[in-house]
């Protein structure tokens, strides 16, 4: 691969986050949950989600109830849940553009919220560097909950929820108690134990086309963007690299990526990578959702990011590797009830 080709594709934009765990701590939460054969390498650069979260089991349940509760919204009708089915992979299944209570159509693909603790950033253009301030911001957003004032929505909470929040440990119901309890149930939803992760274990042993499959996303590129616990979500990068990702149709404002929060023409059509666990359950993909088909998606990266025009054989082996990528939830493998 060209030096060039290697620049065009690995432009990252990095990100920082408050209270970063010094080396030695991320060194020994990583020997808590990985055997020293499964850490990330040069040559594998993707490591297995852990499969204990270690969080508080009361203020989990407690998330769950909320998550799960449209008395979170303005207008008593739409949950987080609406938007985010745990059954359906975490989205909403075959919708290509989020529905929302003043809207018909939202402006972006709704990615999975499984898996979200391991993200970098939050939402397609990175606006939000926590779970935290994602969440604070979607509750009052009026295109998205439309939950009302603080002044408005605790009392709501209040009345329904004020005993579970103190049989959770809270001392009553907050503004700051409300955001840690969902974003707490939210920590927990990750999605251990793909066939990928056991391989990386050791576990389990892929067919020869998964294999075939992992080799050919790094030799072409894919893992340039794709890799980490996430197998995505940590980096910025321009959506149509080597190719314009438009041609042919109308850009529009939700094309622009995080030029909306700059004002940089660098950051023209440049969006959060999405992680790619549980990718064969959580079609459509891309930011508008245009991509019907996990093939589609496969062939049409690898010409507008890399370059390559890919044989349907190799684009088959990539899609197989991309399917040991599918997780468990709570024992059940994730997107079951779709299938």
């Amino acid at each position: 691969m060209s030096a060039a080709r290697v620049l065009g594709i690995a432009t990252v934009a990095a990100v920082g986050l408050a209270c970063t765990p010094t080396p030695t701590e991320l060194e020994q939460e990583r020997r808590s949950r990985l055997p020293d054969s499964a850490f990330a390498t040069s040559e594998d650069p993707i490591e297995p989600i852990p499969t204990r979260t270690g969080a508080d089991p009361r203020k989990v349940a407690l998330g769950r109830a909320l998550f799960s509760d449209p008395i979170l919204s303005g207008n008593g009708s739409t949950s987080c849940a609406s938007c985010h089915v745990l059954s359906e992979a975490g989205i909403v299944a075959g919708e290509a553009r989020s529905t929302h209570p003043r809207d018909d159509t939202g402006p972006y693909n709704v990615p999975t919220v499984f898996n979200v603790a391991f993200n970098a950033r939050f939402n397609w253009t990175g606006r939000f560097a926590t779970l935290e301030d994602h969440l604070r911001a979607l509750l009052l957003n009026p295109e998205v909950m439309d939950a009302g004032t603080w002044e408005e929505l605790l009392p709501r909470v209040r009345r329904k929820y004020e005993r579970r929040f103190v049989e959770a440990g809270y001392p009553s119901v907050s503004e700051a108690t409300l955001i840690d309890a969902i974003v707490t149930f939210q920590r927990s939803l990750v999605t251990p134990n793909a066939r990928f992760d056991r391989h990386l274990r050791s576990e389990e042993v892929l067919s020869e086309e998964e294999l075939e499959g992992y080799e050919a996303f790094k030799s072409v590129g894919c893992i340039s963007c794709h890799q980490g616990i996430n197998v995505g979500g940590n980096v910025f990068q321009r959506f149509g690299v080597m190719e314009d990702a438009f041609e042919g149709r109308t850009v529009g404002r939700r094309d622009m990526g995080r030029f909306l929060l700059t004002g940089r023409p660098s950051d023209v059509h440049v969006f959060r990578v999405p992680s790619l666990r549980n990718v064969a359950v959580t079609a459509p993909y891309f930011h508008d959702g245009s991509a019907r088909t996990l093939e589609d998606a496969i062939t049409r990266m690898a010409a507008v990011q890399l370059g390559y025009v890919l044989p349907g054989p190799q684009v088959a082996r990539i899609a197989a590797f991309l399917r040991t990528l599918t997780g468990e939830y709570e024992g059940v493998s994730v997107g079951e009830s779709r299938r």
